[in-house]
């Protein structure tokens, strides 16, 4: 709005541009500024304005009237301040310079100076004919002299001295009303015009260069396509502001525009210019916030701090910038609410300007931001998610199939036989299942999920008096089940902390000695919690059943080869908690082979017991593939697992009649592919004491990573402690159970702890115990034996829950009981109270 004097190629260069300023770009915390206009310090208020648009539109003064009220109070202003001041007067509906149709426009050689009704028309240039009209009907000038801008200033300055004029175009209808010239307070004149509602259709299409950028405001989704996005725009801007003519006013106008590539739905720029301290370009709201101060009015509206403060301070935090976080108006929300999320990225770029000798510095700061509510941007999210998690889901589904199929190939080949029988979640007979698992349903904590952890059976399916010459042949159905934890990733791309759990039923038979084939069906279930950079949360559930044709082979040597292949289908569920669920179905296949063989087996090498040592090694390899659905993109992955471990047990005779089972394993993994890779080193270990005669075991357990290369952890640790009366059932029995961690095989202590069902809230270091304390008593009659007990369950992060109550053992295959629990959650939640009765049949 202010001219200043450098010459004549500068007086040309400023009426080109006129109020469209040098620089453009208002920050996105200004974007929610109240409509109020300040009087700034060093500024003399405004006098009433003596003649109104208000009074233009009833018919009670002219237009020319008005046009000449206005002109007089520019042409009394001495400071580019008090004509910012006036401007948002006139950008003002309601206000004494602005009503209806009743508005002013100044002209800036054949553009669009200043549109106080439409600022983002500024700059645009005007249909010749109206141009031609403003001038020669109005203010009696030759268009033709704007060409030199020496006779340009003359004309308008003398045009200054007189009160302007009307004017219409002819074949133009609307295009009226009425002109008057001003000089500036450094003696430039300014052309003003009222009374005409100018609009699009006034305007010529012109070419924009929008230059070559090769991020643009549609790809910018992440910190990382922003930074880039804003980087280029500030190149863009000073490339263009270095040359003369109406180039700056052309980048305003391409920068602006919608359909080019410097702005997108809700991803928009803004400039701020430190040199002049003014808000000169806005892409999204250029009516309520270009060309105001730089003034710290804005507050957060969840934080409630100012927010330019914020801005200025990340693009002067380093030399390529900062990031911001803050809560702001979205362009593309009709809602109009301030407290969306936003990530923005400010950058400060200066610019020397040399023209005729004199050298101008103008710092500015160009920013933008994304949306977290941003459908591209929760696209791009997911996609993170899924490309981070689902390869490491991938690599446990497939470690769980590959360890059940394995063990099962070690054990049926090594001419070992297998016990039969069953556990269910620790359980080892039915009763005593059913009583677990029936207090995990009575007090709400019961997932079947978590049933299949620590879970397996043997069975062979043909009769013991056949000679494996039945109808079934010689055939063995086995399951068995698994429970995994993990978590990883980075604060730059996602964090993540989930879980695996998965079942696996398969049946084999000899086909010769020492070669066993089989078939195998997994089914899996993973949810992993996850949080990006920007504090967004979500989870990602999959599914996976497959198929597992298998060999194992058992050499005369006694090593034992075997592979498995596979192929399986499912889906993956993204919930991002910003935007909901989307889900995709996906597709599997997998292949893995292994070795182990018997380094040691020894009665010698310790003395009272046998020590044995193994070698095994195995690869693994699964793809995937996603269809994609909604904003879940179409994508393949490809993981890969190795490991070579070492296994060591000894099997230790006391004098007691007790035996102490140490156990030891350490190796090296690596895994490949997608998602997270790296070579790690695996230990495990465990100890047991067992007493039969006692009634007594007790056992500990650990395993982790030591070292990876890098950021995953894997860890667990769990305890147990048990005085068993035996077989009659009479007697004490005490069992304490705690744990640390997510443990494969200690799942039990979790259902008895209320926690199922709430998985996302158990953390990795969270510690759990459980205790029972019961006597066995005779029954009359020698009905069986009655056996009153108690017990308790303790958490870190989870509910309390005590439980009391009864069990009749009527016979070894029958059974029945009484409790009652009381279950207590968080405060807010309350306590639970059950009672239930039950029985048990075993045949």
């Amino acid at each position: 709005m202010k001219f200043q004097k450098h010459g004549k190629s500068r007086v040309a260069r400023t009426l080109g541009l006129a109020l469209a300023g040098v620089f453009s770009i208002v920050p996105p915390a200004l974007a929610q500024e109240t409509d109020t206009c300040p009087v700034p310090a060093g500024v003399t208020p405004l006098a009433p304005l003596r003649v109104t648009a208000q009074q233009v539109e009833n018919g009670s003064a002219s237009l020319g009237e008005f046009a000449l009220a206005v002109k007089d109070q520019f042409a009394g202003l001495e400071t580019q301040e008090g004509s910012i001041y006036l401007a948002c007067f006139l950008r003002e509906e309601g206000t004494p310079y602005h009503s209806g149709s009743t508005y002013v426009v100044t002209l800036a050689g054949d553009r669009i100076g200043f549109h106080s009704k439409t600022v983002s028309l500024g700059g645009r240039q005007l249909d010749p004919r109206i141009v031609g009209a403003i001038l020669q009907q109005a203010l009696g000038i030759n268009p033709a002299s704007l060409a030199d801008p020496a006779a340009a200033f003359a004309a308008l300055t003398a045009a200054a001295a007189g009160e302007g004029g009307s004017f219409e175009v002819p074949g133009i209808p609307g295009a009226s009303g009425y002109v008057v010239v001003f000089l500036t307070a450094n003696g430039f004149p300014q052309v003003l015009f009222a009374g005409f509602d100018l609009n699009e259709s006034h305007l010529v299409q012109e070419e924009l260069d929008y230059g070559n950028p090769s991020i643009t405001a549609e790809d910018v989704v992440d910190r990382r396509t922003l930074k880039e996005f804003v980087t280029q725009a500030g190149e863009f801007f000073l490339a263009g502001h270095r040359t003369l003519g109406t180039a700056p006013t052309n980048i305003r106008l391409a920068m602006r525009d919608p359909n080019g590539p410097w702005r997108h739905g809700s991803v928009y720029l803004w400039v701020l210019d430190l040199t002049s301290d003014l808000i000169t370009f806005h892409a999204a709201f250029p009516n309520r916030f270009e060309y105001r101060p730089l003034v710290a009015t804005v507050r957060d509206a969840v934080t409630g701090e100012f927010i330019l403060p914020q801005v200025i301070a990340a693009a002067k935090s380093s030399p390529e910038g900062g990031f911001v976080e803050y809560y702001f108006d979205d362009p593309t929300d009709d809602t109009d609410s301030a407290d969306i999320p936003k990530v923005g990225y400010a950058r400060e770029f200066r610019l020397v300007v040399e023209e005729h000798g004199h050298a101008e510095t103008i710092n500015f700061i160009v920013g933008s931001g994304f949306y977290l509510s941003d459908p591209n941007v929760a696209a791009a999210r997911r996609d993170t998610a899924v490309e981070s998690i689902l390869p490491q889901v991938m690599r446990a589904m497939t470690a769980s199939t590959v360890d059940a199929v394995s063990d099962r190939i070690q054990r049926a080949t090594s001419g070992t036989a297998a016990a039969t029988g069953f556990r269910v979640g620790g359980a080892t007979t039915l009763p005593e299942a059913l009583r677990t698992y029936g207090q995990a349903l009575g007090n709400g904590s019961f997932d079947p999920g978590r049933l299949l952890a620590g879970s397996s059976f043997n069975l062979p399916l043909n009769a013991a008096d056949t000679g494996g010459a039945g109808l079934i042949g010689d055939l063995t159905l086995w399951g068995r089940g698994d429970f995994r934890s993990f978590s990883g990733g980075n604060p730059q791309t996602v964090d993540y902390d989930g879980d695996v759990v998965s079942a696996n039923l398969g049946v084999d038979t000899d086909l010769s000695r020492g070669l066993l084939a089989g078939m195998a069906v997994s089914w899996a279930r993973s949810t992993v919690d996850y949080a990006d950079p920007n504090a967004v949360t979500g989870d990602i559930t999959t599914t996976l059943t497959s198929f597992h044709p298998y060999l194992g082979w058992q050499a005369p040597g006694g090593m034992n080869v075997w592979a498995v292949a596979g192929t399986g289908s499912g889906e993956i569920e993204v919930n991002d908690d910003a935007v909901g669920s989307q889900a995709s179905d996906l597709t599997q296949r997998m292949a893995a082979a292994g070795v182990a063989g018997s380094l040691l087996t020894s009665d010698q090498l310790i003395d009272g017991g046998t020590t044995s040592v193994r070698l095994k090694g195995e690869t693994a390899h699964t793809w995937v593939e996603v269809d994609g659905a909604g904003t879940v993109q179409s994508g393949k992955i490809g993981v890969s697992r190795q490991r070579l471990m070492l296994e060591g047990t000894h099997v230790q005779a006391l004098a007691s009649g007790a035996t102490l089972t140490p156990s030891i394993e350490v190796g090296v993994r690596h895994d490949g592919g997608d998602g997270e890779t790296g070579t790690s080193i695996e230990a495990g270990g465990g100890m047991r004491y067992e007493h039969l005669a006692a009634g007594l075991t007790v056992e500990a357990r650990a395993r982790t990573l030591l070292t990876h290369s890098g950021d995953y952890e894997e860890w667990g640790a769990s305890g147990l402690v048990r005085i068993d009366p035996g077989a009659a059932g009479v007697g004490l029995a005490l069992s304490v159970r705690p744990a640390w961690g997510e443990t494969s095989g200690s799942v039990r202590q979790l259902w008895e702890t209320g926690s199922i069902g709430k998985a996302a809230a158990v953390h990795q270091a969270d510690r759990r115990m459980h205790a029972d304390i019961a006597y066995g008593l005779r029954a009359p009659r020698q009905l069986g034996t009655v056996t009153p007990y108690a017990g308790i369950g303790l958490a870190d992060t989870g509910p309390r829950s005590w439980h009391l109550g009864a069990q009749w053992q009527v016979a070894p295959a029958a059974s029945a009981s009484l409790e009652g629990t009381r279950r207590e959650a968080a405060i807010e939640e309350g306590s639970e109270h059950r009672l239930m009765l039950h029985g048990a049949l075993r045949w």
